[in-house]
């Protein structure tokens, strides 16, 4: 079925390219036909990139209330090969995004269902797709399959009423994406509002149904702050969410940021703060508290009752603090990302370490570890005890 989906899709992509319309965009040259014409104007609008990334990767799944005798089934060795090709098509009536993906797996289990067997699995799909149409010089409409990310925060994005995981705790993996339609207002460089529907969960795993959501968001850009105000309607349970996030810069090197939402049946409030170092060097901190979390016991009659509301989460107890330290470029070759998530209700942890090294400007070795601490009952550690992905990347 996807294979078909993706076939489907490039052939009308292709019929587009080449179809009148688009053949009309070029102007008639002298000495040149109208194809040789329409075939430079999309060599030209066409931005292109290619990323291939291959890894090794090692997990120790969690025993836990969460996932006893790994019923969640998580691998122990993983080998991958991930093809990320991305398109993008710039011309005056409209711009394309096209990111299709090719992923081939091969999964090893030591325990659980799975105990002893091996599969391998190749998946060719459409990451992100979005046609975006200017109606006139304010205006852009859009619609496509994309992974819809905003705000400051590192942790999480309480104000996305969509889907608040934001994917800064997987370096070199691609938050999954859903299918939004989205009209943007922009009179100015400082005001912009947009009206934007979640119509589809796309390619998003979801612990419940999936319920169209409807938002409309108002953003503010100044000198040495952003904001942004989102009010949002949830469709099947009737339910308004007002969220919105604030960045300030109080000088070069310290920025302070917050984001927040509130329901009917909760609040969610991160706040956080940002130092730079003259080297480079990055130290954040974050508090998260979740109004709806569960402080203590299982989550799993927790999560065995989600409401479509609800689903958008992705923490489920209600104190977290983060402690995060980056160095982008340190010795003109490394990248280094230290990251410790506490929960502060069941003391659980996670910590994550993430190295990459530059080998030249297309090729780059990376590392990343990460060992969660807690009980049976703890969250954080709930699903993996430990892992080690090592890998290289490509990119042209």
């Amino acid at each position: 079925m996807k294979w078909r989906f993706t076939l489907v899709l490039l052939v009308l992509l292709g019929a587009f390219v080449f179809s009148r319309p688009f053949r009309l965009l070029a102007a008639p040259v002298a000495g040149k036909s109208e194809n040789a014409v329409a075939a430079a104007v999309l060599w030209e609008a066409i931005d292109f990139r290619l990323a291939s990334l291959n890894f090794f990767q090692f997990q120790q799944p969690a025993k836990s209330d969460i996932n006893p005798n790994n019923n969640l089934q998580i691998s122990h060795q993983e080998i991958a090969a991930f093809l990320r090709p991305d398109f993008r098509a710039t011309f005056p009536k409209l711009t394309l995004c096209f990111k299709p993906r090719f992923e081939l797996q091969h999964n090893h289990w030591h325990d659980g269902p799975k105990k002893g067997r091996s599969k391998t699995d190749a998946d060719l799909f459409i990451h992100e797709y979005v046609l975006s149409l200017p109606v006139s010089e304010s205006i852009l409409l859009s619609y496509g399959r994309e992974d819809l990310q905003w705000g400051p925060a590192f942790l999480l994005s309480p104000s996305n009423p969509f889907f608040s995981y934001n994917g800064r705790n997987q370096p070199k993996k691609e938050v999954r994406s859903a299918d939004y339609a989205k009209l943007i207002w922009s009179p100015n460089l400082e005001w912009s509002g947009s009206i934007i529907i979640n119509t589809d969960q796309g390619r998003k795993k979801l612990l419940t149904d999936f319920n169209q959501t409807y938002a409309a968001k108002l953003d503010y850009l100044a000198e040495k702050a952003y904001f942004s105000l989102i009010a949002s309607y949830q469709e099947h349970t009737q339910s308004m969410r007002l969220g919105g996030f604030l960045s300030w810069n109080l000088s070069d090197s310290t920025i302070i940021y917050g984001e927040a939402s509130v329901s009917d049946e909760e609040v969610e409030i991160l706040t956080g703060a940002s130092y730079t170092f003259p080297g480079g060097s990055t130290i954040s901190a974050e508090y998260f508290y979740n109004g709806n979390g569960h402080r203590h016991g299982s989550l799993v009659p927790k999560l065995l009752t989600l409401d479509e509301y609800e689903a958008r989460e992705s923490l489920f107890r209600q104190h977290y603090v983060l402690l995060q330290y980056y160095d982008h470029d340190l010795l003109s070759r490394w990248n280094i990302l230290l990251r410790n998530t506490i929960n502060l209700d069941d003391r659980s942890f996670s910590l994550l370490i993430h190295g990459e090294y530059n080998l030249g400007d297309h090729c780059q070795l990376f590392a990343t570890g990460t060992l969660n601490h807690g009980d049976r009952q703890s969250e954080l550690a709930g699903i993996i005890d430990s892992s080690l992905m090592i890998g290289l990347e490509l990119t042209y």
